[in-house]
């Protein structure tokens, strides 16, 4: 069982690599990898490869709608800490506060907006309405998606040395293994709330 299991997150961390590469088709290709990890957690017996590419083809539209207002949010952000850093005094303190909070709410909205896409019906605006009432609400775990998220990232940046030694297990199942985490977490939250189409 466990080896059929790593076997699965093995194959799905592929996919959504693969589907990734354009791009703009990293939105689709999340919610894709969630509803199969949801699945997953949830012990239901489906197949990979099928869930997948029924969830990416489903999806795609408002996944990459979501995907692109992130992607323009993070430029955003990038520019704003760009001019920040040019500033003086204490100016450039409370710009730096006001910018780690957006980058927060950035980050809260990414880690529960398409897992919400892949398990919910709904429209873009009460889905990433959603995503921050969530992320707010369930703060502890919101924090530990987003260190998880995050993780590869920082590890790229500061330990590129590191990641590029591990970089097997990227290739393998690392970030399969991070939606899967989060996935179990995730579940206990939207078992609770109404409306789910699962």
């Amino acid at each position: 069982s466990f080896l059929s299991w790593l076997a699965d997150l093995s194959i799905l961390n592929f996919f959504w690599l693969v589907c990734c590469i354009p791009v703009v088709t990293a939105g689709a290709s999340t919610t894709a990898l969630y509803r199969v990890t949801l699945n997953l957690a949830d012990q239901r017996g489906s197949t990979v490869a099928k869930t997948f590419f029924s969830e990416f083809r489903s999806n795609f539209k408002q996944s990459t709608v979501v995907w692109l207002l992130i992607l323009l949010a993070s430029a955003v952000l990038c520019a704003d800490f760009i001019l920040i850093w040019n500033w003086d005094g204490i100016a450039k303190m409370v710009l730096l506060v006001i910018f780690m909070f957006s980058v927060f709410i950035v980050l809260c909205v990414s880690a529960y907006i398409f897992p919400l896409i892949a398990y919910f019906d709904n429209t873009v605006k009460n889905l990433l309405k959603n995503a921050l009432l969530l992320g707010i609400r369930h703060l502890p775990k919101t924090i530990v998606m987003i260190v998880l998220n995050v993780f590869p990232l920082l590890l790229f940046v500061f330990l590129p040395n590191l990641f590029v030694y591990i970089g097997f297990i990227w290739l393998l199942f690392g970030f399969s293994s991070i939606a899967y985490i989060n996935s179990v977490l995730l579940l206990k939250i939207f078992k609770n709330l109404p409306a789910v189409s699962a």
